[in-house]
Order: C-alpha cells, then structure tokens, then sequence
C-alpha cells in the first residue's frame, strides 16, 4: 500500500511539474522540451538494453542479498559502458550537425540527461526487487520536488535561463541528486563489500544473464517506442507547438494509465517470486488482484479526466485547450489497456520475453504505418488515434497469449 501511494503522489507530483513548466514558457519551448525527453528516452534504449527488467527478475528469484551481489556487480559494468556507447553516439550525431539549432543545442544538454535517467532505472530497478517504496519515492516523490524548486528558483533569480536548453539541465540535476539517494539505499541493502563469485557456474550464469538481455532488450526497445513514435512523428510532419499540445494530452492521459503502471511495479518482484516457487495459485491471485486496482483506477480517473478536458488542459495554458480530442481519444487507449493488467509484466518476469517482444515488434511496426498514414492528414488527432488503436492491440494480443500458452488470466474478465 505505501508503494502504491507513493506512486499515486509521485504522479501528481510529476503532472504538477509539468503544468508549471508549461505555465512558465509557451506552447513553442515546452514542446522542444517534451520532445527531447522523447529523444533522451529513445537513445535511453542503448544505454539501459533491458536491465531493468532483467535486474527486477533476478532479484526477485534470488533468496538472499548475497547471492545477488556477482549479478549487481557485472550489470553495474555492463550499464557503465553502455552508457558510454550511447552518450558517445548522441554526440558524435549533434557534432556532426545532422541536427539543426536550437533543437541541437537542447539535445547536447540532454546527454547528461540520458546517462543520469539510464543510471537511475537499472539502480532504481535493484532496489525494488528488495523493497518497491525505498525504490521509487526518490524517483516518484523527490525528483519532482527538486525539478519544481530549481525552476521556480532560476524564474526568481535567472528568468532568461527559462528555456527548452535549461529546462533540459534542470531535469538532468533532479535525476543525479535522485540518483545518488537510490545508490545509497542500494549499498545499504547489499552492503559495500565485492562479490566473490568465480568459476564454470557463475561464467553460465553471466551467459544466461546476457541471452534473456537481449531478448528483454527488445521487449523494452520496441515498448517504448509504441509510447514514444507518436511524439517523434508529429514533430517531423507537425510545429514544435502542436507537439506541445499534444505533448500536454499525453501527460495528462498517462494519470489515467498510471494506476497500471503502479500496479505492475509492485506486481512485477511478486511474479518472478511465485514462477520461482512454481506457485501459480500465487501468481493468478496476483494477477486477478492487478486487475482489479487497475480497471477501477482507470475508470474513474479516464472519466473524470475526459468529462474535465478542457479545463485539465487549461491548467497548461489557453493555448492547450486545443488537445481536447487528443486527450479523449488517448483516455481511450488507456482503458482498453488497463483490462489487460499486468499480462506484458508476467511474460516477461516468467521467461517468456521473446515472445513478448514478438507481439510488441508486430504492434510497433503496425503503429508506425498507422501513424504516418494519419499524422500528416490529422495531427496530433491522428497520432492520439494510432497510439490509442496500438495500445489496445497489444493489450489484447496479450491477454490472448497469457491465457492460451500459460494458462492463466490476466484481466477481470
């Protein structure tokens, strides 16, 4: 229940932050903002290669902090070097000026951004298979709270810094501080002395390590980018204030969504826990209880927010009243997708990853036709309904694996 609540704040805490960055600028730089946040979190990809998931799923198998120090030891490697190659990559494209000004000079700042976000969810994702509320309130609670306090500081004391570029460095400052509070819970829940784990079994261990990473990898590559084509798209074919607009529907939709992604994040250690224990009274018990936290979050939130759009969209600004439709039709997706619960979380936490990823590779490249079939006639219309439509496909592809292949159901229904 505390992690739950802890989520449901750092929600409104983050829909808080936003609503006052985009109060503060116009429609134009909260756009370069959001946009860039979507470009750090594709690039994100290289750095992080599924990590998380796999550090969730390890830690929840493991008995005891011992035993998971060889693993904590070679991701924390693993994840310095990919950071490195990722970081590496993005600079070399902005120096060679394959990006034009200002965008160039907001993404160059997102670098850091892109190694402290990265650091911070695999670190994030070792603690909450030990403890899910020690591992998300510096995330969910304090990150906002220090992004907030910064803005309003440099609108007291450096108006002009206001802009998408120090929007972009503040950001990057709440994740570092967020970061090194999660390190230190982490230490103290492992300890500070190194692994000494050696021989034939731990070398097969680190090849079992490397070939579900690759397959998890996937999973969370095309994962997001079915949530992130849409804003990616529009601002090839759309202004940089459309994008904003649309930007601030989305935000607003995921409140709705939010409920879902709380659920799996506490649900997810419990899975890996119960398939590990070849409990599966456990695990269908999990997932009816998923269900229903979901559904219900997303039914009142969704309504409350579609009958309210205007003035939920207002609180961003006059100009972002316009993201109606957006809004509506993105609350859609979400609905469908809450009746799904938590079907992605449990193949990826009982080894089925590939299969997961398969679905999710068919959804995105069916998302991606859809979306420059309709954003360049629609707009941000357009890209709402193709991210509503492929929400609800994945959802439903699987709940139809869960229930054929493993055997359990996955949705109140």
């Amino acid at each position: 229940m505390l992690a739950l609540l802890i989520n449901v704040g750092g929600a409104t805490l983050a829909f808080a932050t936003q609503i006052l960055v985009a109060r503060l600028t116009d429609a134009a730089t909260y756009g370069l903002y959001v946009y860039t946040l979507s470009w750090v979190a594709i690039v994100g990809l290289v750095a992080v290669m599924g990590l998380d998931s796999l550090t969730i799923r390890v830690v929840g198998e493991s008995d005891d902090r011992q035993s998971i120090k060889p693993y904590l030891h070679w991701a924390g490697w693993r994840l310095v070097l990919q950071i490195v190659c990722a970081s590496v990559v993005a600079l070399l494209v902005l120096q060679f000026g394959w990006v034009a000004e200002p965008m160039a000079g907001v993404l160059q700042a997102g670098v850091l951004l892109l190694a402290g976000t990265s650091a911070l969810v695999v670190a994030q994702a070792a603690v909450q298979g030990h403890n899910v509320a020690h591992a998300r309130w510096p995330n969910q609670l304090l990150r906002p709270i220090i992004l907030a306090a910064i803005v309003v500081g440099l609108v007291v004391l450096k108006p002009q810094w206001i802009t998408a570029r120090g929007l972009v460095v503040a950001s990057s400052v709440s994740v570092v501080i967020a970061l090194l509070v999660v390190l230190v819970w982490l230490r103290r829940l492992v300890g500070a002395d190194r692994p000494v784990a050696s021989g034939g079994a731990h070398n097969q261990r680190k090849q079992q390590w490397s070939k579900s990473l690759w397959a998890m990898t996937f999973v969370a590559s095309t994962s997001l980018l079915l949530s992130q084509t849409d804003i990616v798209l529009l601002g090839l074919f759309r202004s940089q204030d459309e994008v904003g607009v649309y930007g601030a529907a989305a935000r607003i939709a995921n409140l709705a969504g939010f409920g879902l992604v709380a659920v799996n994040l506490i649900v997810m250690p419990l899975l890996a826990q119960f398939y590990a224990q070849e409990d599966r009274s456990g695990i269908q018990s999990t997932l009816h209880a998923s269900a229903r936290l979901a559904v219900g979050f997303v039914l009142v939130i969704g309504s409350l927010l579609a009958w309210q759009a205007p003035w939920v969209l207002g609180l961003f600004g006059s100009e972002f009243v316009t993201g109606v439709d957006m809004l509506r039709i993105l609350l859609v997706g979400q609905v469908v997708n809450a009746f799904a619960a938590s079907s992605g979380s449990l193949m990826v936490m009982t080894g089925h990853e590939r299969q997961a990823a398969n679905i999710l590779a068919a959804v995105v490249v069916l998302n991606a036709i859809v979306s420059l079939v309709l954003i360049p006639l629609y707009g941000g219309v357009g890209a709402a309904a193709a991210t509503a439509f492929s929400i609800a496909l994945w959802s439903v592809l699987g709940l139809v694996f869960v229930y054929r292949r493993l055997r359990y159901r996955a949705s109140i229904l």
